[in-house]
């Protein structure tokens, strides 16, 4: 039986609610080269949210997101797919859940991984980016 996204959601809100862990399924690009899609991720209570990391919202119009933080606000947040250019505000109260890490290699990474965020500061630079998707349309 399938889960409608709504009865999915309030399962990770539960969890959320009893400070539970989540193993998401990552669906879609936005967040390439860091997540693709069918990548598992695993999500825990919003507490002490910070620049970096990635967290899991509802927007205004109603559709669920996972984006990354790149500045923290008094009472929000400005996030960004790492795939995407555009800043998007978020307010706290909007944030379900963030995530504490993610598998690779059946290797569980946390999200204060070193590597992982030596390599998340450097391609928080729209200017990296751009490299990035410059020279990824002249290899093809």
């Amino acid at each position: 039986m399938d889960l409608e996204i709504k009865d999915f959601i309030d399962v990770i809100k539960k969890a959320m609610d009893e400070k539970k862990q989540f193993l998401l399924t990552v669906q879609g690009k936005s967040m390439l080269p860091f997540f693709k899609s069918n990548d598992k991720v695993i999500l825990y209570y919003p507490d002490n949210v910070e620049k970096y990391d990635v967290i899991l919202y509802q927007r205004q119009d109603g559709t669920y997101v996972f984006h990354r933080i790149l500045e923290v606000k008094k009472d929000y947040y400005l996030v960004c797919g790492d795939n995407q250019l555009s800043l998007e505000k978020v307010n706290k109260d909007q944030v379900i859940s963030m995530m504490i890490g993610f598998y690779k290699n059946d290797e569980i990474i946390g999200k204060n991984n070193k590597k992982y965020l030596l390599k998340v500061k450097l391609w928080k630079s729209f200017f990296v980016r751009r490299i990035m998707w410059k020279l990824k349309i002249i290899k093809h």
